[in-house]
């Protein structure tokens, strides 16, 4: 990796402490020493779980947000009376959110994240 900051053409930067990296080392090092690596590979490991924290914090905010959703509307149709088309709707849009809960928790319990053909099918007809 070469520095733009560096003073001659050519000079390489240890990308864990940003220290110039000797002349003779390897021409394929990034690191001047193997704490400066391990110091590198921790920081990445950290800012990957701050990720992860935060595609799960997504997630359970996305969750939240819904409960609330309904738990606000639901009791407002007290006296509503859907038509055929309405229910057919309300029915239809269940059965997507079922659809994408299961997918979730089969995400969560086996990691696999990828979605099957029929899911796919349901989520595209928004």
């Amino acid at each position: 990796m070469v520095s733009e900051d560096a003073g001659r053409a050519g000079e390489r930067i240890c990308r864990g402490c940003g220290e110039r990296l000797r002349p003779d080392a390897r021409p394929r090092a990034e690191f001047c020493s193997s704490a400066s690596r391990a110091r590198q590979w921790r920081a990445e490991r950290r800012l990957r779980r701050l990720e992860q924290s935060m595609e799960f914090l997504d997630l359970v905010t996305a969750f939240h947000s819904f409960v609330a959703a309904a738990g606000r509307i639901v009791p407002t149709l007290r006296h509503h009376t859907f038509s055929d088309d309405e229910r057919t709707i309300v029915h239809e849009n269940v059965a997507r959110c079922r659809a994408t809960l299961d997918w979730v928790e089969m995400a969560v319990d086996t990691g696999k994240v990828d979605m099957d053909d029929e899911l796919a099918r349901l989520l595209k007809d928004e």
